[in-house]
């Protein structure tokens, strides 16, 4: 499975990175920055957890801009 595509850091346009860690109770999925201490980190402990839906989930997050969120708004209406 290739690694999904980041984009830099929102705040200091350092590179992101992908890291996951996990044991029988809970998986913790995090998008960091190497430059700064910005970051995405979301967990699951559900008993159904899906480890692939958690770091597309945690991807989205780190990758999504005030600028897509406007942009996306504007083609309502808004």
């Amino acid at each position: 499975m290739p690694s999904p595509e980041l984009k830099p850091c929102p705040f200091c346009g350092g590179e992101a990175e992908i890291s996951a860690t996990g044991d029988y109770d809970e998986i913790v999925v995090s998008v960091r920055c190497t430059e700064c201490t910005a970051r995405v980190r979301l967990a699951d402990d559900s008993r159904d957890r899906d480890f692939d839906k958690l770091k597309a989930e945690a991807v989205a997050a780190w990758n999504r801009r005030a600028a897509d969120v406007k942009k996306k708004r504007n083609t309502k209406g808004c």
